[in-house]
């Protein structure tokens, strides 16, 4: 027998569910504002935004920042919001109301304390998301507040020392859920390649990492990585600045590449799922590259000298995108070649869908 909701109900759960889907929170507001009859939530959350400014609080709520005073209506509010974010400071009051199954919860595990753990007790069938901002030791409470997140949907790690840095990647580490993202941003760590071993094995070893950022004075980890055993084939985003790229990249599977920026030359021509591409300082071998295809590629940022014979290549290359939406080359010697291969280029791009383009010396 099919059980049918109220129609109420399912209008309801139809405001909230679009409610969710802006991104501006004065979309919300006039959304919200001309509903015949808001939900308890909705009108809660136009109460809530009435008391205090919500800009900073649009998509995700963050509990730690409301006054005592508003917390009532922010607890009627809750189910208005697609995420709230948990704090060591967070008040525990907010914990009086189950939280709704639509919004989802971020949570910091640098300082994590007991109040982070009655959090994470409570709420942590509803935690998607955790992050970690240059912490040493793992704290006594970390190890169980990961246990009760048995639904993460990723992680960040931000590290700029090599201490204890691979115990971390190993706790964020979840071998047993394929979808689980794991970012690793790496930069201003001033330690050696030796210092570095333990955390580049256990960035080679983790079958969840996505994204891998190294960035500034990261040198000794790069050459950590590129002495030690294993691959990155499970990298979708990766990034380096001031260091050489290709030696890392080729640890990854091209394939796979969804997002690169870095620095100097690599083999772009075998990173066919490109969907965005930043170069700095760097020349590329653009004949090879223009025999490829970047079907996927939205964003483009071309950092450096584009030689003016190559120019009509990268327009090629270029044209090979179905879903193009910002083309940014600041190159300092674009001549009559390259913006003849531009111009000529163009239309096309602008009616599959261009949104921003810019060639020139400054960005």
């Amino acid at each position: 027998m099919l059980m049918h909701q109220p129609a109420d109900t399912v209008v309801d759960a139809v405001a909230l569910e679009l409610v969710h889907w802006l991104s501006d929170l004065r979309d919300v507001v006039a959304f919200v504002s001309a509903l015949p009859q808001p939900t308890p939530a909705l009108a809660a959350l136009l109460q809530l935004h009435q008391a205090i400014d919500l800009t900073q609080h649009w998509p995700c709520l963050n509990l730690q920042n409301i006054p005592k005073r508003h917390i009532n209506v922010g607890i009627a509010a809750l189910a208005a919001f697609p995420r709230v974010a948990v704090a060591p400071a967070t008040n525990l009051r907010w914990l009086s109301a189950p939280l709704p199954r639509t919004t989802s919860v971020h949570m910091p595990l640098k300082s994590c304390n007991r109040t982070t753990l009655a959090f994470a007790r409570a709420w942590g069938s509803s935690v998607r998301h955790v992050w970690v901002r240059n912490a040493n030791a793992l704290l006594p409470h970390v190890q169980e507040v990961l246990a009760l997140c048995q639904h993460l949907d990723s992680a960040d790690l931000l590290v700029s020392t090599a201490t204890n840095a691979g115990l971390w990647v190993d706790a964020l580490t979840r071998p047993a859920c394929p979808f689980f993202a794991l970012t690793v941003d790496i930069s201003y760590m001033y330690a050696s390649a030796a210092e570095c071993m333990p955390l580049a094995q256990a960035i080679l070893s983790s079958p969840s990492l996505r994204r891998l950022s190294l960035i500034c004075n990261a040198a000794g980890i790069h050459d950590a990585l590129l002495a030690s055993k294993g691959d990155l084939h499970h990298v979708t985003k990766f990034c380096a600045v001031g260091m050489p790229a290709q030696p890392l990249i080729k640890k990854t599977d091209p394939a796979k590449l969804l997002n690169v920026l870095c620095s100097g030359t690599f083999d772009l021509w075998r990173c066919s799922a490109l969907q965005c591409l930043s170069l700095t300082h760097g020349s590329l071998d653009w004949p090879r590259i223009a025999t490829g295809c970047c079907p996927n590629l939205r964003f483009v940022t071309l950092f450096g000298t584009i030689a003016d014979a190559d120019m009509p290549l990268v327009a090629q290359w270029l044209s090979t995108s179905r879903v193009l939406r910002c083309v940014q080359t600041p190159s300092d010697s674009v001549g009559e070649l390259g913006a003849q291969a531009m111009a000529g280029a163009l239309p096309q791009w602008i009616a599959r869908g261009l949104e921003m383009f810019r060639l020139g010396r400054n960005l």
